[in-house]
């Protein structure tokens, strides 16, 4: 009758380990980013598709 509790676990298991997951990867994103020279622009750049830099130059 406890399968209820499982599958909540299994649940929160899941979004842990994803949210430890996306932390991570945003961590080590700007890192990279900055030995590359933008980290301005790092996590924007990627998100937006690098139209972050371009539009500067524009301006």
């Amino acid at each position: 009758m406890k399968k209820t509790d499982l599958e909540k676990n299994k649940g929160l298991k899941i979004n842990n380990s994803l949210k430890q997951a996306g932390a991570n990867r945003a961590g080590l994103a700007p890192k990279s980013q900055r030995q590359q020279g933008t980290g301005k622009n790092g996590l924007l750049g990627k998100l937006l598709g690098k139209a972050v830099p371009q539009e500067k130059s524009e301006d």
